[in-house]
C-alpha cells in the first residue's frame, strides 16, 4: 500500500466517525478520543480555527464541540488565544504536548487501519481509497450550502 495515500485514507477515515468504529477496533482504542486527534489534526494542518469552524468542519454541534475543547484544554493538548485582529474571537491553538501526541497517535492509527485493511486486495483498497474520498468531497460540498 502506497504510504501517501494510507496517510491520506487515514485521515479521510477519522474525518468520518462511522469508518473509524469498523476499520480501527475498539481493543485497538487505546489513544484518547478520536474527536481529539481530528481537532489537533486540523489545527496542525489549518493553524489556530474559532471553536465554531473546527465545529464545522467535524459536523459537530456547539455543546459537543465545547465540551470537547475543553477538554484538550485540561489535558494541555490545545489553548485558547485571543485573535490578535478581533480580541472578541477566541481561537484554538495546539501545544506541544499536543503535537507530540498527534505525531505519536498519527503512527499507531496508521499502523492499525493497515493491519485491518491488510485482507484487502490492492484493487479493493484502490475502491476504498477512492470512494472515502468521494465522500470527504460530497460532505464538503453539503457544508457550503
Amino acid at each position: 500500500m502506497d504510504d501517501k495515500k494510507m496517510n491520506e485514507l487515514t485521515d479521510n477515515i477519522l474525518m468520518l466517525p462511522a469508518f473509524y468504529q469498523k476499520v480501527v477496533s475498539s481493543k485497538q482504542r487505546k489513544f484518547k478520543s478520536p474527536i481529539y486527534y481530528q481537532v489537533i489534526c486540523m489545527l496542525e494542518r489549518e493553524g489556530d480555527l474559532p471553536m465554531s469552524v473546527i465545529g464545522d468542519k467535524l459536523f459537530m454541534s456547539r455543546p459537543h464541540m465545547t465540551w470537547n475543547i475543553d477538554k484538550l484544554v485540561t489535558n494541555g493538548m490545545v489553548e485558547r488565544v485571543a485573535d490578535e485582529k478581533d480580541r472578541r474571537v477566541i481561537k484554538i491553538s495546539v501545544t506541544p504536548k499536543g503535537k507530540e501526541f498527534l505525531k505519536k497517535s498519527h503512527k499507531q492509527v496508521n499502523e492499525y487501519i493497515e493491519m485491518n485493511l491488510s485482507s484487502l486486495s490492492d484493487e479493493e483498497f484502490e475502491e476504498l481509497y477512492n470512494s472515502v474520498k468521494t465522500i470527504k468531497k460530497v460532505l464538503l460540498k453539503i457544508r457550503q450550502v
